[in-house]
């Protein structure tokens, strides 16, 4: 039943379908990939920064095969969805990287919330919430510039310095 349902979603090509599965694999990264400690996030998210800058505004490789390569690597989000509803074909994209590496290292955080045994999870949360800021300033200039945007140019300074 399950490989039926995989065979219909990719068969449809469909946005949500998509974002589904892409959700699904973004999700399972994040549950099965760990980091030691904090100072090796830190280097992680650093070299991933500089990494994404480069490849998103030094070079039109990182656009171009997000933009022709088909499959659930990507989240999409309609541009067009209130003209178009569910039909839309004009998407802003979020690669998976920048969901699971920011979440690798939000996840460390709750580990050592837990590890300080105190009630509170002040690390997880401001990191949470920064992600989300992050992730939230990073559609705002998307959409002011109409511009590519390196995610990680705005996840990682606020993943580290929230928690800071």
């Amino acid at each position: 039943q399950t490989h039926l349902t995989c065979v219909c979603v990719f068969a449809s090509q469909h946005w949500i379908a998509n974002n589904l599965f892409g959700l699904a694999f973004a999700l399972n990264g994040v549950e099965l990939l760990h980091l030691n400690n904090v100072s090796t996030g830190c280097i992680l998210l650093g070299g991933l920064f500089v990494y994404d800058v480069f490849w998103v505004f030094g070079t039109n490789v990182m656009v171009t095969v997000a933009k022709s390569f088909e499959a659930p690597i990507k989240l999409v989000f309609p541009q067009d969805l209130l003209e178009r509803g569910l039909d839309a074909s004009n998407f802003a994209m979020l690669g998976l990287g920048d969901i699971v590496i920011p979440g690798i290292f939000i996840a460390l955080l709750l580990r050592f919330d837990v590890s300080l045994k105190k009630q509170s999870k002040t690390y997880f949360y401001s990191s949470f919430l920064a992600y989300i800021f992050g992730l939230g300033l990073t559609i705002f200039v998307m959409h002011t510039f109409k511009h590519a945007q390196p995610a990680l140019l705005y996840l990682v300074p606020a993943c580290i310095g929230f928690p800071c």
